[in-house]
């Protein structure tokens, strides 16, 4: 009789096992969404005559996985927004410096917490220039 009921115990452990180790899934929506940016930068751009702060925010916003994105420098206020693919796990949006000064790239960490560049936010020719510079999908396994 043990040996007729031991393959379904292991059976059920198994299934029991998965289930306490498998992660919730990720909601589209926000039950809340905070007031206050998640990620900031901030550059001080100094010139002969003055001092001025590029200033890039990010949002939460009642998606998931998409962030409103607020830009001000010199008196220039912009907006545009930032989705980030649904990847399994709650979203990490990233801003980290750019290369030219000043300016910054939006993105997001990996699983791996590598940073995954998204779009770039700089000032250059006294215009506010938003661009992307990398985009992501995610399929599903057929």
């Amino acid at each position: 009789m043990k040996n007729k009921t031991l393959p379904i115990v292991i059976a059920f452990t198994a299934i029991v096992f998965a289930a306490c180790e498998s992660k919730p899934a990720v909601t589209t929506e926000r039950a809340t969404v905070k007031t206050e940016p998640v990620k900031t930068y901030q550059e001080i751009v100094k010139s002969d005559e003055i001092t001025d702060t590029f200033n890039v925010a990010l949002y939460e916003t009642k998606y998931t996985f998409k962030y409103l994105i607020k830009i001000n420098f010199k008196g220039i206020e912009a907006t545009d927004s930032l989705r980030i693919p649904n990847l399994g796990y709650e979203p990490q949006p990233e801003i980290k410096q750019g290369e030219v000064r000043p300016s910054c790239i939006i993105g997001f960490l990996d699983d791996k917490k590598q940073f995954m560049e998204g779009n770039e936010v700089l000032f250059k020719d006294n215009q506010l220039l938003y661009h992307p510079l990398k985009s992501y999908d995610v399929s599903e396994e057929k």
